[in-house]
């Protein structure tokens, strides 16, 4: 039981995380902040994967990886160019995972 109460904590973390990420995006715009919006896009793709993969949710998982791919767009054009290649590993990690939970 301690277990799942602390998934359950955990899951709440994350959810909470989602929503601050989500709420920084409303002020960190791709105009005024180009890379600070990049950045929390990536973030927000990394707390959505887990909450997802934690709840075994493949509609946050594919969420995830719109907001990767939002990132990955920036960070190919604009740099940096590692953060564009950890990008496509993260979404090619995450495509995997719905492959393998069809």
């Amino acid at each position: 039981m301690s277990t799942l109460g602390g998934r359950e904590e955990e899951t709440a973390r994350l959810e909470e995380a989602v929503t601050a990420y989500r709420s920084a995006l409303e002020v960190r715009t791709s105009d005024a902040m180009p890379l600070d919006w990049a950045e929390t896009q990536d973030h927000l793709s990394l707390t959505l994967a887990n909450l997802g993969k934690a709840i075994s949710d493949v509609g946050k998982v594919r969420e995830a990886i719109e907001a990767a791919t939002r990132a990955r767009v920036f960070y190919a054009k604009n740099g940096p160019q590692q953060n564009a290649r950890g990008m496509e590993a993260h979404i090619k990690r995450l495509e995997d995972y719905l492959d393998s939970n069809k």
